[in-house]
């Protein structure tokens, strides 16, 4: 029951995002539904909760998601801050220390209050594109790859790691695996810059490990 226009959401976004930014929100979106194609041609849906990747419903909120994941992203510090405060979200020190952490949190709340947004598969893959998720559903683990393996993100010069979660889906047909390594891979360029982890990026972690790697 998704009656937004996704022209309509593009052509706001067109005029919302940087140039750069809604390029590489067209390119997820394009990568999220190439993803779903391809596990699905596989039978993985068999495998999630929802069992209807197939039908065209689900596949409009996979949509939907991917072109609203950065829909807070170039929102200022302050900004961010503020709306994370209004809406009554947990900040934690790693907000503090870089507070575009909360845009994706905060791009949720705006979706629902903005676009009349309520749908919860949506809501989940905005809120969970960043750091990953507990319990997550099938889009919200599409979203987080597609974001991350967009081709856009490294025309010019290839990462391994991101042709590593491509080669996943596309080659091994393996959604946990591309998870885990999808995570495994931010958590280690965190560590790498001598940031601090965030708690959220943790409790996805263990809870994706505990399940897939019993």
């Amino acid at each position: 029951m998704i009656s937004l226009d996704l022209e309509k959401i593009t052509e706001s976004l067109r005029l919302r995002l940087s140039e750069y930014r809604f390029k590489h929100t067209l390119s997820v979106r394009e990568t999220a539904l190439n993803f779903t194609k391809s596990l699905q041609e596989k039978g993985l849906q068999d495998l999630v909760a929802e069992k209807a990747v197939l039908n065209d419903h689900y596949l409009k909120k996979i949509e939907t998601a991917a072109l609203l994941h950065d829909y807070a992203k170039e929102l200022e510090n302050s900004e961010q801050l503020h709306l994370a405060k209004f809406y009554g979200l947990d900040v934690y020190p790693a907000d503090l220390e870089r507070p575009n952490l909360l845009h994706a949190r905060n791009g949720a709340m705006l979706a629902e209050e903005e676009l009349d947004i309520h749908d919860t598969v949506i809501l989940s893959a905005i809120r969970e594109h960043t750091f990953a998720g507990v319990n997550m559903t099938f889009a919200s683990k599409i979203i987080f790859l597609a974001d991350m393996a967009e081709p856009y993100r490294d025309d010019l010069d290839k990462d391994p790691d991101l042709e590593h979660i491509r080669e996943l889906i596309y080659k091994e047909h393996n959604l946990e695996a591309a998870l885990i390594f999808g995570l495994q891979i931010k958590i280690q360029d965190t560590i790498k810059s001598g940031k601090m982890i965030h708690p959220l990026a943790v409790t996805a972690w263990n809870s994706i490990v505990g399940k897939y790697k019993q």
